[in-house]
């Protein structure tokens, strides 16, 4: 009986015990819903990173710019990702903001400026900036088992060496560097300005996947992000 006594008494302290919990989350639940009730950003601001109004393909989501707004109380910045094909987009509040560059943060010589917007019910930005090389005339093509890569290198901005040249496959429409974004990567042998060739057997994951996308990436030394070509389904 006090074994049974002292069980019944374990299980009624864990049930207040429940209860007070549940109270209490359905407190700050309450509270929480109470301070975010405010209304969504209307504003919808997009656009492109852009060379000569070419958008650059780039590694998707790693190059970031701030929204910064002088007037808002905290003071806080808003991350904008890039996308893959040099795009991005965001939901804001209406008003005065600067589009910034972070530094170091893309394939391009690093003196982008700020640029100072109004928005209101919408804005379209193209950000202008100048990259080291592009990638030109890209051809990807599978043929049987075998991958056959060539792309031009042309130099715009200069002053940095190449340091690799690489042939990226997926499973997915997002193909880069990043791992577990590609399942076969191949390097090119002594990349240099003007036209680059690969080839390489890729049969075992031929066999293996479905559909298969494709993809050039061209590191520059000294410089974190690549600037590639765009994405092409080769199965």
């Amino acid at each position: 009986d006090t074994d049974r006594s002292r069980g019944l008494g374990d299980v009624y302290k864990r049930q207040k015990i429940m209860k007070a919990t549940v109270l209490l989350a359905g407190a700050w639940l309450m509270q929480g819903c109470g301070l975010d009730n405010y209304d969504e950003p209307e504003a919808q601001f997009s656009g492109r990173v852009t060379y000569q109004g070419e958008p650059l393909q780039l590694r998707h989501g790693s190059i970031k710019f701030d929204l910064e707004q002088d007037s808002y109380e905290l003071g806080d910045k808003i991350e904008v990702a890039i996308a893959q094909e040099g795009t991005f987009a965001a939901r804001i509040f209406p008003g005065e903001y600067r589009f910034v560059p972070r530094p170091g943060n893309g394939p391009w010589i690093d003196d982008c400026q700020p640029v100072e917007f109004t928005i209101k019910g919408g804005k379209q930005l193209d950000f202008e900036v100048v990259p080291y090389y592009l990638l030109r005339n890209s051809n990807i093509t599978l043929s049987g088992n075998t991958l056959n890569g060539v792309c031009s290198v042309k130099s715009i901005a200069g002053g940095k060496a190449i340091e690799a040249m690489t042939l990226f496959v997926g499973k997915t429409r997002f193909v880069d560097d990043r791992g577990g974004r590609s399942v076969v990567t191949s390097n090119f042998e002594q990349p240099a300005e003007g036209v680059n060739n690969i080839s390489v057997n890729i049969k075992e994951i031929v066999d293996k996947y479905p559909v298969l996308y494709a993809r050039i990436g061209l590191k520059i030394h000294g410089v974190d992000e690549r600037i590639y070509t765009e994405i092409v389904k080769i199965k």
